[in-house]
């Protein structure tokens, strides 16, 4: 049975993350269980945001960034294009590069993707999403991995998350 610490992190895919917040965009833009998942679209510089039912989250054809909206075999995507300012980034992201997406965008992806970034429990200690911490390689991360994968500080990857997988991506 896969680690639930692996589970969580798999359950949306990383553009909904990383790649959304550049936008000015989060998963609960949509409504949080309006929001299925976020896709980039393969040879695009654009995302595609599958939502259970568009009508929930209408203020967003209004985004800027906002192109169309397509149905496709049942399933409904809202479909945005990736601003150029953010296209050495989403490079970078598509590469797996997390650490070295520059730092407004690593701000902008803090600010505003809707996980938790350095939030007090209640005995006071700051939580931050795991997520959010591979941006950094923050430490703790570093050694819950060491604990999950059982190996040394020297066998992990320069990256503390893997790539998006050919499942973060479509074609429309």
């Amino acid at each position: 049975m896969p680690d639930p610490f692996i589970q969580k992190l798999n359950e949306k895919h990383l553009c909904s993350w990383y790649i959304l917040p550049l936008l000015d965009l989060n998963v609960e833009a949509f409504g949080h269980s309006n929001f299925i998942n976020s896709y980039l679209i393969h040879g695009k510089r654009s995302v595609a945001v599958h939502v259970a039912d568009p009508n929930l989250c209408l203020h967003t054809v209004e985004h800027p960034c906002y192109v169309e909206t397509i149905s496709n075999m049942d399933r409904d995507f809202l479909i945005f294009e990736i601003p150029t300012m953010w296209a050495a980034d989403l490079r970078r992201f598509i590469q797996g590069r997390y650490t070295k997406m520059s730092d407004e965008a690593k701000q902008k992806i803090r600010e505003l993707c809707g996980l938790k970034y350095e939030v007090k429990d209640s005995a006071g200690n700051l939580i931050t999403d795991a997520i959010l911490m591979a941006l950094e390689q923050h430490e703790s991360l570093k050694h819950k991995w060491m604990e999950v994968l059982e190996v040394r500080e020297d066998d992990l990857p320069e990256e503390l998350l893997s790539p998006p997988s050919h499942s973060s991506f479509i074609i429309l």
